[in-house]
């Protein structure tokens, strides 16, 4: 009975997340990225960035058929946290436009911790399909949520009123740099998992570095360091893999 509802649960979480953003933003009469700009912090990324989630939603949508089909076998923490941060990530969306910001906040730091812990799922996932399907929808949703998470936590600031130093908005984008590129090192998730998460946290940085060039050069140096820490442990991980002569070491 398990495998039959958590194969519908990533179905119905991956459609979900798909139409909450136009669903949310009918009932707020505003979308996700104006009320992102009604609040500008010092780390707000570039409008461009938001794009991401086309690829995201797309590659979750075919994990999420290819993960129903008969005879795959998929980890049960790797299949429930997916469907875990579909559903809640959908939630976010519908939070968000709302200006529920702190309840948002907390949705979208559960999403970022489901995501998370499929990553870690990704460690069991066979077979070339699973590599690829999983590995690249989960590490990109995951690298993409590191850095959203954090830097949404500053939105969430402004958006209750409270305001926010450029320090302590470095600060957030710092410790995203940090948790994408330990992500990115974990050897035991597949290339794909990883390089897509690294790659999902550098677009978020460089779109940063593009957003706050002229506006916080503090916030532009922290997300240029923060990508630094990525691509470092991006390249340490995937050196780690081939020997000098060429060969396997994993």
């Amino acid at each position: 009975m398990g495998k039959p509802v958590r194969r519908a649960a990533n179905a119905t979480g991956a459609v979900f997340q798909i139409a909450a953003g136009p669903l949310g933003g009918w009932l707020a009469g505003v979308g996700v990225g104006e009320v992102s700009r009604q609040n500008p912090t010092p780390v707000v990324p570039a409008g461009y960035a938001f794009s991401i989630w086309g690829p995201i939603f797309a590659l979750c949508l075919a994990y999420a058929v290819w993960q129903a089909l008969p005879g795959v076998r998929v980890p049960g923490v790797l299949g429930w946290s997916t469907a875990g941060t579909f559903f809640l990530s959908g939630v976010w969306e519908l939070l968000f436009p709302l200006r529920l910001f702190a309840g948002a906040q907390v949705v979208l730091t559960g999403s970022f911790l489901c995501a998370g812990a499929a990553y870690l799922g990704l460690r069991g996932v066979e077979g070339r399909a699973g590599r690829w399907l999983a590995g690249l929808s989960v590490g990109l949703l995951f690298g993409w949520l590191s850095a959203a998470t954090f830097v949404g936590l500053a939105t969430t600031v402004e958006g209750l009123g409270a305001g926010i130093g450029a320090g302590i908005a470095s600060s957030l984008l710092l410790v995203a740099g940090v948790v994408v590129a330990a992500a990115a090192a974990v050897r035991a998730v597949p290339a794909q998992g990883r390089v897509a998460c690294g790659a999902a946290g550098l677009w978020a940085f460089f779109a940063v570095i593009a957003g706050q060039g002229g506006n916080s050069p503090i916030a532009a140096a922290a997300a240029a360091l923060a990508a630094v820490f990525v691509v470092a442990a991006l390249a340490a991980g995937l050196y780690g893999r081939i020997s000098p002569a060429g060969g396997s070491r994993a």
